[in-house]
């Protein structure tokens, strides 16, 4: 992408994903795992995909169910790449954010062990946040007053929920910050 900067790009590569996804399931219906998109919700009138493939790519926090793992990576490969061309897209952290919202959850309530699907979708879950945590850091190593970066960290770790705050580091260096 030679601009990372336009969101109309990555809102039509989020209908397509979602529309990717809605066909190669055939019905539309949640698997469910990690949804809760906020607009894609109910699918249920599946008769020649008109009304339900329009529900399936509304506009919605996070995908309806997770994404396919090689689609994942490839998102992330790309998001990745125009990051560290602009740091301070903010089209293209949504989009990664957007993404990675669709995980399956990392932390299962009951991992009793016995590899079974949801201890592997956990498994892998956890291993992309932890890649996300190190992408981070190497963006943060280069500009630590990047708050898009910050920002994306909290909500991959969910210190957002918890209350914590950033950083003192950070906190002092966000005024003199140019995007604020």
């Amino acid at each position: 992408m030679v601009n990372p900067d336009f969101y109309t790009l990555w809102n039509h590569r989020k209908e397509l994903l979602l529309a990717q996804q809605f066909q190669s399931t055939g019905d539309g219906a949640s698997t469910g795992g990690g949804g809760g998109g906020e607009g894609g919700g109910d699918e249920s009138g599946s008769e020649g995909g008109g009304a339900a493939l329009n529900a399936a790519v509304a506009p919605c926090a996070r995908p309806p169910r997770p994404l396919a793992r090689e689609v994942l990576a490839s998102e992330l490969a790309l998001t990745a790449g125009c990051i560290k061309k602009q740091p301070k897209s903010y089209g293209a952290w949504h989009h990664r954010l957007w993404c990675v919202n669709g995980l399956p959850p990392a932390m299962p309530l009951a991992s009793s062990g016995g590899g079974t699907d949801g201890d592997d979708d956990a498994e892998y879950a956890r291993g992309v946040l932890a890649g996300e945590l190190d992408l981070c850091g190497q963006l943060l190593e280069l500009d630590q007053r990047n708050f898009h970066c910050w920002a994306y960290r909290l909500q991959v770790t969910g210190q957002k929920q918890t209350g914590k705050r950033m950083p003192s580091k950070v906190r002092q260096n966000v005024a003199r910050c140019s995007d604020v």
